[in-house]
């Protein structure tokens, strides 16, 4: 009886080898590790300004006034043309409507022509739009606004939902996205977390730790349009999808072990 129940706690310590380590350590899960307990940190941090216009914003500039031909000619359906307006005017895709501002800086609209946008803010641009229509007798009192229509931000790798996500109020950070992503899977590497952004003409790479208080003082944390980020699979995630080398070892190794047990607790004959 003693040699039956050795066998068994034998057999019951293989077991949990067997589920343990093909486990994911919990700790290499959980975000911001170093925050004490009792909290205590208070930081300040200056925020992006997400009013800027800035080349290749699409643009979407709504005009209400009591005339509403010029009102349609300038709002309508992407600004009387039909769609986004190319580098010249032109319309530029039929599913996006607005204005496109080019690679000068400069947007191009009916009736009024090219206006400067890049590096105004929003509400800037809508005052330059509306001195314009009126010095130009178009209108004498309209209501001009500017909103920014093409704010995305790409999520590729560890998370539940990547893809492109559409940002309407113009302003994410990186916590905020990944909870629009549905949150990191349990392969993704919380400590090695890229950006990509094209910046003055090049792309810059960029890393973040997801697991430290320091994120929410990183000058990345607040994020920008057209940015992408990349969670990178860890480790576990090629051992769960490649076990084989991992289960036959385990396999031989009990085998090896209950012959032991079996030639040396079993009377031989």
């Amino acid at each position: 009886m003693k040699q039956l129940g050795l066998v068994a706690c034998l057999v019951l310590a293989i077991s949990y080898m067997m589920v343990f380590s093909s486990c994911v350590s919990s700790k290499k899960l959980r975000y911001f590790k170093n925050v004490p307990d009792s909290g205590g940190i208070t930081q300040t941090i200056k925020l992006p300004n997400p009013n800027i216009v800035h080349p290749h914003d699409i643009l979407q500039i709504n005009v209400y006034s009591s005339d509403p031909e010029t009102n349609r000619i300038i709002s309508g359906s992407g600004g009387g043309s039909g769609g986004a307006s190319g580098t010249d005017g032109a319309p530029a895709s039929a599913a996006s409507s607005g204005y496109l501002v080019n690679d000068s800086g400069f947007v191009k609209l009916p009736l009024l022509g090219s206006l400067k946008a890049a590096g105004l803010e929003k509400d800037r641009l809508a005052d330059t739009i509306t001195h314009q229509l009126v010095s130009r007798k178009f209108l004498l009192d309209p209501i001009v606004s500017v909103r920014i229509t093409n704010f995305r931000i790409t999520v590729l790798g560890e998370v539940n939902a990547p893809g492109v996500i559409t940002i309407p109020n113009e302003h994410v950070n990186i916590t905020e996205l990944i909870a629009m992503a549905g949150d990191l899977t349990i392969y993704g590497n919380r400590e090695n977390v890229m950006l990509i952004r094209e910046e003055n003409g090049k792309r810059v790479y960029r890393r973040i730790d997801l697991g430290k208080i320091d994120v929410f003082n990183s000058d990345i944390y607040n994020l920008r349009n057209h940015d992408i980020i990349y969670i990178e699979p860890t480790k576990a995630k090629a051992a769960a999808i490649d076990r084989t080398p991992q289960t036959f070892s385990l396999v031989i190794s009990s085998l090896s072990l209950f012959i032991v047990i079996y030639t040396q607790l079993i009377p031989q004959n």
